[in-house]
């Protein structure tokens, strides 16, 4: 216990002589403290101190030069940015390359203004720009119960992603536990207001509280190194000075508009001053010209308007939202009247977070605009045909998509229900799509929905690549202009043909909100009408609060249309003289419950016919809920049942009633499935117009995403485990301590260890060396004997083995002579030897004529990014599929030729040659008996033939050729193998052979064959620049001059002509009334920590 107190503490927390060996800063805490508002109007105005908690954090300054006299990993530090350029033939001009950060615009740009400073002018020291990255983002520590933490992360843009983005490589760093405002500030602000608390003012503090936790990181110490740098002592004794620049920082949107500090008005983005009735026109050239021309700025003119607003506030006694506020702000678009620690730290220094707050692939697509586009594909599904005919064909085609490798994991067997599904499940389901939902919407829908489909898949391959060229970010440009263009016309002819309404998942989560809506506006009411009874007469009573005004009188008036009164209640008999709510017995409230003062009682009926209830109320309460409009035309037939929608009310009313306002959007909230509409006037959507010019300022996208933050949310919730969920934040803080200095502990033992440093060193150039270009096993376990393919073997009739002798001998006679020079060169290097080689293929001698097959082969092969991977070729699974360059193209590559040739492998063998007939005599060695035999690694395969559809947005087509044919089958040589290929059956053209009958070919196993298939090369990254052929900077065309490809691809061709931009048909929905955030929010409550919730927008006032 001693031992692990001291490793989680501080150097100044123990003794001198135990803590001599600590040499970092360890965790501060700050105690958070806020100047609590009130305004004149409430009970009691003016100010009042409140204690937040307590901020541990670590100095970033201090985490800085930690990292900068550390010799671990200092050989991967980039002291100075490049310009990266490819120049992919002779003849081609160069291109610029984007990879990481420190070769972007905004690095090098840095790097100039650092050297152009006029600060510490006598200073000759080499200065280095220090790139930070940051990460936030709350999330839920356990999978039950509310236990949240709130961490800030950061990594150093000056070392590689591909090492950033391995958690066990520990570069990024945990920087502070951000403390949420507590629910004590609702008592604290009770008292002094009589019991009220409202929303706005509850918002106001939390972006306080937040801001006030940056103010205390942004401190002194790291202001002046922005300014004038720190003077540094590096481990190859060069001394160095550092300038500190912040380039990004990575957060959903909930957070980019607390950073920002802004709210989701009229202007909602936080990079650009786009208008909400915009959001929409997504790759139009006002669009485009509205992001560069107007962006958006934290300067000094928003801060002197925030530091005016806030004398209001503090000073005058102003709301904290209101006219005199407004007067101040109202021109200013969007920013609230929050300090920003940002702006007011950081803007004379030259900083904007506005620009630092990059796009976010994977709640703005991903989990954003693809899910929601998904969702609605499944409503469209529902109302072509009733009773989910569809939506079940729909999950039992995903069903049968096969897996490929890690890139395309196995489907749930409801893909439609989305329950539990994180952000790689809505990608895998993205990329699978257009064979999926081929042939499901009728003709006049199928191509609009499929072109769609396919320029998001086209749109996110392109957003999601780790490295791009000039070409790519045009290609990525283009497919955004299409892609909005698509969108408009999918909602303007698609989404208006049809009557869409929400799924039972959306309305279930719909209708559990207003619930807890209705519950939290009772517990409010019930607060106010608990003053009202010490306050004077209705008569002489005036409510000065604005725009929620509550009236009082004798008689009830009638409910407004889209209101119903519940129950309404003045004392503790729930029948008496001061009125109640008479409910008949037939006609129960929904659900058969009644909110009384916040808490849910279930209504039973009595002798009298009265509902009543289990529990009174000690205090006047009341609950409004609307019902449906009697009004209204009778539904349609075509309308879905409402199984939800519950009986009109018909109240006897026998005492003084109120009525509340509610909000339209609040209206029906107790009701059945609403209709529903595809929302893309939505931030997420217009986000995707940024994409072009965030890689082009700061790298491709996965630098900066998302993605990472969240892979780092493991650590603090395996870490929540060991503490008492207690001060949870200290504790963690402690653990992250301990565990990194035993880590560091351990790398000087490592150190001093060479031997066994120098053994993993060698295993690790063995993982990356990429010869051999695949790998199979030496055993012989499983052998054939090549007779039992002949034409009178046991395998006669089965057709696959038409000409099956042939073909080997043929194929082994053709590839024997680079066989025979790569063994004597490996085995007999400089021993000359007279060779006979065979004089045909009836000449080939195999040893003892078998075959030794293999299950498993592995192929490595060189990506778009100039990586190493791995693909795994598995028999009788459904990663059997391969790939070869077609010779055709590579000859006549303008010719329209696709430029590969599929086949699925069905054994892969290895055949040992007759040495003694080639040879004639070779000595052994290593103390053998007889020398290594001639191994030749060799693939059967079934070939698929290319047909093509004629179709512009559709992949391409294949099918099986008939066994009965000649050259059905065939040999390969794995080193021809480019990769293994995804194929999807077509599964609206059915299967070859019914399940009963059976199929042609026992060795093929053609039983589950289909008619026809698609290839995915949507499959992952590579595989979509696999047919972007030319401009994959590590991506290798044998024997073809790739200036020859620059006629065939050009950046965004057919994607979209000049005057075809698409508008809306006056079908618009704005974000404020209906968000595409409520549908995630209720159809998937289990991403809490990777979604926008309810909390998160009323914890900071986004509206």
């Amino acid at each position: 216990m001693k031992m692990s107190r001291i490793l989680g503490s501080n150097k100044e927390e123990i003794k001198e002589q135990e803590g001599e060996w600590i040499d970092d800063d360890g965790w501060r805490k700050e105690p958070i403290s806020l100047k609590v508002p009130f305004n004149k109007s409430m009970k009691q105005s003016g100010t009042g101190n409140f204690a937040v908690g307590t901020l541990h954090y670590r100095s970033i300054t201090e985490v800085v030069k930690e990292k900068l006299r550390n010799q671990q990993g200092s050989q991967f530090f980039h002291y100075a940015p490049h310009e990266s350029l490819w120049k992919p033939s002779e003849q081609s001009p160069k291109t610029r390359v984007y990879s990481e950060l420190y070769n972007s615009n905004a690095f090098i740009r840095a790097h100039q203004e650092v050297h152009n400073l006029l600060n510490n002018p006598q200073c000759t020291l080499p200065r280095v720009v220090v790139g930070l990255m940051f990460w936030s983002d709350q999330t839920h520590l356990t999978s039950f119960g509310g236990s949240k933490a709130w961490p800030l992360y950061m990594c150093f843009a000056n070392e590689s992603k591909y090492r950033r983005c391995k958690p066990n490589s520990d570069l990024c760093h945990q920087i502070a536990y951000f403390e949420t405002m507590p629910e004590r500030i609702k008592d604290f602000i009770a008292k002094r207001t009589g019991g009220k608390v409202q929303d706005k003012h509850l918002a106001f503090l939390n972006r306080e509280a937040f801001h006030e936790q940056w103010s205390i990181l942004l401190d002194e110490e790291l202001q002046d190194a922005i300014e004038n740098g720190i003077v540094l002592m590096c481990h190859d004794g060069v001394l160095r000075r550092f300038y500190i620049r912040i380039f990004t920082y990575s957060a959903d949107y909930p957070e980019k508009i607390l950073l920002a500090g802004i709210k989701r008005g009229n202007c909602p983005c936080p990079r650009c001053l786009v208008s909400k009735a915009d959001l929409h026109e997504l790759g139009m050239q006002k669009d485009m010209k509205t992001r560069k021309t107007q962006l958006r700025t934290y300067d000094s003119a928003v801060v002197s308007a925030v530091d005016a607003s806030r004398t209001a506030i503090f000073e005058r006694g102003a709301a904290v939202q209101g006219a005199t506020v407004d007067t101040y702000l109202k021109d200013k678009y969007g920013f609230v009247a929050n300090q920003n620690a940002f702006g007011t730290k950081l803007t004379s220094l030259g900083f904007n977070i506005c620009s630092a707050l990059v796009v976010d692939l994977l709640h703005e697509f991903e989990i954003g605009v693809w899910k929601s586009l998904f969702i609605h594909l499944i409503r469209l599904l529902n109302a072509i045909q009733r009773a989910s005919l569809l939506v079940h064909e729909l999950d039992k085609r995903y069903r049968l998509v096969p897996v490929f490798g890690q890139a395309i994991r196995l489907f749930s067997s409801n893909t439609s229900s989305m329950a539990r599904r994180a952000a790689r499940d809505y990608e895998d389901v993205l990329q699978c799509s257009i064979a999926v939902f081929q042939d499901l919407f009728p003709a006049a829908d199928q191509e609009i929905v499929l072109k769609l489909l396919y320029l998001c898949c086209q749109w996110h391959s392109l957003a999601k690549l780790r490295l791009h060229t000039d070409y790519t970010l045009n290609l990525l440009q283009a497919t955004t202009a299409a892609l909005g263009n698509q969108f408009r016309l999918f909602v303007n002819s698609t989404c208006e043909a049809y009557v869409t309404y929400e799924l039972p998942k959306e309305a279930e989560a719909r209708q559990r909100r207003a619930r807890m809506a209705a519950e939290n506006l009772a517990s409010q009411e019930a607060a106010d009408d608990e003053e009202d009874m010490t306050a004077p007469p209705p008569e002489e009573r005036v409510d000065e609060r604005a725009n929620d005004t509550i009236s009082t009188t004798a008689v009830a008036p009638p409910p407004s249309p889209g209101f119903r009164i519940i129950a309404t209640n003045h004392c503790q008999d729930p029948v008496g003289p001061h009125g109640t709510c008479l409910i008949p017995v037939d006609t129960p409230t929904p659900r058969d419950t009644i909110v009384f003062a916040g808490v849910a009682r279930v209504a039973t009926s009595t002798h009298s016919g009265v509902s009543s209830t289990t529990q009174a109320p000690l205090y006047p309460t009341i609950t409004v809920a609307s019902a449906p409009d009697t009004t209204s035309p009778t539904r349609r037939e075509s309308d879905p049942p409402n199984l939800d929608q519950p009986s009109p009310l018909t109240p006897r009313i026998q005492g003084p009633q109120k009525q509340l306002p509610v909000h339209k959007a609040e209206a029906n909230t107790l009701a059945g499935r609403r209709p529903k509409k595809l929302n893309i006037s939505t931030y997420k959507f217009h986000a995707l117009g940024d994409y072009v010019s965030s890689i082009q300022e700061f790298g491709p996208c996965d630098s900066y995403s998302t993605e990472l933050g969240e892979l780092m949310h493991r650590r603090p919730k395996a870490w929540y485990r060991r503490t008492n969920r207690r001060q949870v934040s200290m504790q963690l803080s402690r653990i992250e301590r301990r565990r990194a200095r035993l880590l560091k502990l351990r790398r000087k033992v490592m150190l001093k260890d060479r031997n066994q440093a120098y053994e993993l060193e060698v295993q690790r150039q063995a993982a990356r060396d990429p010869n051999p270009g695949f790998f199979i096993g030496m055993s012989q376990g499983l052998s054939l004997s090549l007779k039992d393919f002949a034409d009178n073997g046991v395998h006669r009739d089965d057709p696959a083995c038409n000409g099956f002798v042939f073909k080997l001998r043929s194929h082994l006679h053709g590839h024997l002579h680079g066989a025979v020079t790569e063994y004597l060169s490996n085995e007999y290097p400089g021993y000359r030897v007279p060779i006979t080689y065979p004089k045909d293929w009836s000449y080939v001698r195999i040893e003892k004529d078998l075959l030794f097959a293999h299950r498993i082969m592995r192929i490595k092969y060189k990506t778009y990014d100039m990586r190493i991977d791995e693909d795994i070729i598995h028999i009788d699974t459904d990663n059997c599929n391969i790939m070869v360059h077609n010779p055709d193209f590579l000859n006549h590559p303008a010719q329209g030729h696709h430029p590969y040739i599929y086949a699925k492998v069905l054994k892969i063998l290895r055949v040992d040659m007759d040495i003694y007939a080639l040879f004639g005599h070779l000595p052994s060695k290593h103390g053998m008996d007889k020398p290594k035999p001639l191994s030749i690694p060799i693939l059967w395969v079934r070939w698929y033939s290319y047909t093509a559809s004629g179709q512009e947005y559709c992949l391409p087509s294949l099918e099986f050729k008939p066994l009965t044919s000649r050259n059905s089958t065939g040999f390969v040589n794995p080193n021809d193998v480019v990769r293994a290929c995804h194929i999807i059956p077509k599964f609206s053209q059915g299967q070859r052979y019914n399940q009963t009958t059976g199929g042609s070919s026992a060795l093929v196993n053609d039983v589950e064959e289909w008619l026809s298939y698609s290839v995915n090369r949507f499959a992952d990254r590579d595989m979509f620049m696999r047919y972007e052929c030319g401009h994959a900077v590590g991506h290798i065309y044998p024997g073809l001059d790739t200036s020859t490809l620059d006629s065939l691809s050009t950046p965004g061709r057919c994607l979209l002509q000049d005057g075809e931009e698409v508008r809306m048909e006056g079908n618009l929905n704005l974000e404020g009334d209906v968000s595409d955030s409520e549908s995630e929010i209720g159809i998937a409550e289990d991403d809490d920590d990777m979604d926008i919730d309810d909390h998160s927008l009323e914890m900071y006032g986004i509206e």
